[in-house]
């Protein structure tokens, strides 16, 4: 089976008051490539991410199902480290009015060929 090149992107969508005061832009963080997985995990991963949370169909935008499924993914499939779990929730604790997301994005485009 051939790996699937892309990307598990956690942002939000940005946050302002009715005043129009902004406390957030909006903001996109790569967070795991699934191309260098190993192939079980690889697999597994994907499997997961698509039956379970419906990400090759659509974001999933409701910030208690974006928690659990990092939470799932970091305890379960160990493809990252506590340091980057602890940014991601903190990130996911100060961005809860911004309607944070999860969403797979083909590498090449999130990057736009550039090969980063």
């Amino acid at each position: 089976m051939s790996k699937i090149d892309a990307i598990l992107v956690l942002g939000c969508k940005g946050h302002q008051d009715k005043e129009g005061f902004s406390f957030c832009c909006g903001v996109s963080n790569p967070i795991l490539e699934l191309k260098k997985l190993n192939n079980q995990t690889h697999q597994d991963l994907v499997v997961f991410l698509d039956k379970a949370c419906g990400l090759f169909n659509s974001s999933v935008d409701d910030y208690n199902k974006c928690f659990n499924i990092l939470n799932i993914i970091y305890k379960k499939y160990k493809v990252f480290d506590e340091e980057l779990l602890n940014k991601i929730q903190y990130y996911l604790h100060g961005h809860k009015l911004c309607q944070p997301y999860l969403v797979l994005i083909m590498r090449e485009d999130y990057y736009g060929g550039r090969g980063d």
